[in-house]
């Protein structure tokens, strides 16, 4: 058995990490990250498998306006991950994490429109990478929805729902 602070410093490094088997183990895995501030969460992985992410013992995270808080994400940050959303949500009836699949060169023309090209969405898409809005395991071409998706407010999420023929929509590239 892994030692829970060790297996909380993996968490935070791989973003996710598989749940563990036993009832006991996952109780103290539990109480460990309740001691550092944190709470686990289970969701669902791309192939149906259970995993555990780190999220917050309040609501949400820090925002970018909380002192210690992230850094705010640009505009055309913002605008990426909402072409990422539609792309890789295409049934806002349906659950919105781990959602399906879509390409760079998708995203590109969604937001060749909005003035959003090549570098910046690479940039973007990088930045978003980092900070676990997308999924950074993928082929230098896909893009996938990141963990830090599934810890979003289920009003956060209803809100997109609402929304969601505004997002950016991932067209065919010629």
């Amino acid at each position: 058995m892994m030692d829970n602070r060790l297996r909380l410093a993996v968490l935070r490094a791989r973003r996710t990490s598989p749940s563990p088997s036993e009832v006991q183990e996952l109780r103290q895995f539990h109480a460990a990250a309740g001691r550092a501030g944190r709470r686990l969460v289970e969701v669902r992985s791309k192939d149906g498998r259970s995993e555990l992410i780190m999220g917050w013992l309040q609501d949400n995270a820090l925002t970018p306006e909380d002192p210690g808080g992230p850094a705010k994400p640009s505009v055309g940050e913002t605008l990426v991950l909402a072409a990422c959303l539609r792309a890789c949500w295409p049934d806002p009836d349906e659950p919105l994490y781990p959602g399906g699949m879509t390409t760079v060169a998708e995203i590109g023309v969604a937001l060749e429109p909005l003035g959003v090209k090549g570098t910046g969405v690479t940039r973007a898409l990088n930045s978003l990478r980092a900070r676990g809005f997308l999924a950074a395991d993928t082929a230098d071409d896909t893009v996938r929805l990141g963990p830090e998706i599934a810890l979003w407010r289920e009003a956060d999420v209803a809100a997109l729902r609402r929304e969601y023929r505004q997002l950016p929509a991932a067209g065919r590239p010629q």
